[in-house]
C-alpha cells in the first residue's frame, strides 16, 4: 500500500537483485525516486504529460505498472473530456 505524504507517496519495493527499497514518488517535482542505503536515483518523471520510465532494470514488469499507475494518478493532468492535457502546470 502506499503511505501518502504532504509532498507525494512512498512505497517499499523488492529489486531484481532482492534489495528492499524505498520509492518515493513527488508531486512537486514530478519525479519517483528510489532510496537506497547509501544514495538516491531518479527512475522515472513526467514528461509531455507523460509517464516516462528512465531506469527500467531495477525492478519486475507488475512493479514498473504499480509506480506507472500511482504516478499517473498523482501527476497526469486531464481535461473535461477525459483525455490527457497537452502540457503540466
Amino acid at each position: 500500500m502506499w503511505n501518502e505524504t504532504s509532498t507525494g507517496s512512498t512505497r517499499e519495493f523488492e529489486t531484481n537483485k532482492k534489495e528492499t527499497v524505498t520509492v518515493e514518488i513527488k508531486k512537486k517535482e514530478g519525479i519517483a525516486i528510489v532510496h537506497r542505503s547509501n544514495h538516491e536515483q531518479v527512475l522515472a518523471g513526467v514528461r509531455d504529460n507523460k509517464v516516462k520510465i528512465w531506469n527500467d532494470l531495477l525492478f519486475d514488469p507488475m512493479t514498473y505498472h504499480q509506480i506507472k499507475t500511482k504516478m499517473e494518478t498523482l501527476l497526469v493532468k486531464k481535461d473535461g473530456n477525459g483525455s490527457d492535457k497537452s502540457k503540466r502546470r
